[in-house]
């Protein structure tokens, strides 16, 4: 990973780039072009999803080139059980719901949401497994303060 690569969420970019037209301005410089609505999420979407609670979104900034490299949302979900598939063994719904939980029809869980690196950046710069270990971290740290088991990518 490129050394001058820092993680950030939302907040803290947006206080660093001294208010919301510059980090406005920063999330439009970002180009994803393998993906028009995840280029489109980052450019104008995530701001209302960050204001509404149903996200977080974290960036890899670059210091170096004041640019963001990478970008990633964190969010809660819930997986409906039916819908995994009919047949599946009791103990294995069993564990899935949780014990003592034998009616439950869904199961929470924590959905890596958006998850892209910019176009100018190279795998060399910021590897998805760069940016999936910083997930990892977030997940770990919210698994301890609230709990949960399961991990959705979307």
């Amino acid at each position: 990973m490129k050394q001058s690569l820092i993680l950030m969420d939302y907040n803290t970019l947006k206080k660093e780039s001294s208010g919301s037209s510059k980090f406005k301005k920063l999330r439009a410089s970002f180009s994803y072009s393998r993906n028009a609505d995840v280029e489109n999420f980052i450019h104008t979407e995530c701001s209302k999803y960050e204001k509404d609670f149903n996200t977080r979104n974290y960036f890899s900034f670059d210091t170096e080139k004041a640019k963001i490299a990478a970008f990633f949302t964190l969010s809660l979900h819930s997986i409906i059980l039916g819908d995994l598939v009919s047949n599946i063994d009791e103990s294995i719904m069993s564990v899935l719901r949780g014990y003592g939980k034998r009616d439950a029809r869904s199961v929470g869980c924590y959905l890596i949401g958006q998850f892209a690196r910019d176009d100018n950046y190279s795998h060399d710069d910021i590897s998805g497994f760069d940016m999936f270990s910083e997930t990892k971290i977030l997940l770990k740290l919210a698994r301890d303060i609230v709990g949960g088991r399961f991990v959705a990518i979307d």
